[in-house]
């Protein structure tokens, strides 16, 4: 399966990423924060799929695998996606490569793994556990003031951080 999953995604996205070739037709290239090459986004994805993909996990259903799969697509190959006021090339990724899986979409806060989320991809994490869609937003835990009230020792959870935090 995974293999079937390589052969369908990777070539194509860092195609697009790297070259701008969407559909055989050249477009312009999507900017990146960092220069990044084709090997290593290969070697990222390849990284996050075996840290998600632990055999404790057992794995095996084809849909969710490809859930799994796409979630490391968007943080391996477009990770270093420009996407600020100027650029929106994180937004044509994420339909470049809602295209390519030829998935249905949902607009809800829990997304099953046969389908994806009609939000931008980058807004959700695919839960390992439920082998669902979930927004990252849901998993912000609670604000805790350090017992010591040191102000250095402050982290407020927010989207970013929690996201961060999780990819590290």
């Amino acid at each position: 399966v995974l293999r079937s999953l390589m052969d369908k995604y990777v070539q194509p996205c860092v195609d697009f990423v790297l070259e701008g070739i969407e559909d055989d037709q050249i477009t312009k290239k999507l900017r990146q924060v960092i220069p990044y090459t084709n090997l290593n986004m290969v070697t990222q994805l390849c990284q996050m799929l075996e840290t998600l993909l632990k055999e404790d996990k057992k794995i095996t259903d084809p849909q969710v695998l490809e859930a799994v799969f796409i979630f490391c697509l968007v943080w391996s190959l477009g990770a270093a996606v420009v996407q600020d006021t100027q650029t929106q090339d994180r937004d044509r990724f994420d339909r470049f490569l809602k295209n390519l899986a030829g998935l249905g979409t949902m607009d809800a806060e829990s997304v099953a793994a046969s389908q994806l989320p009609a939000k931008v991809l980058y807004e959700y994490i695919f839960d390992i556990d439920d082998l669902r869609w979930r927004p990252w937003k849901s998993i912000i835990p609670e604000f805790n003031w350090p017992p010591d009230n040191k102000f250095s020792k402050i982290l407020v959870p927010t989207v970013d951080t929690v996201r961060t935090t999780w990819l590290l």
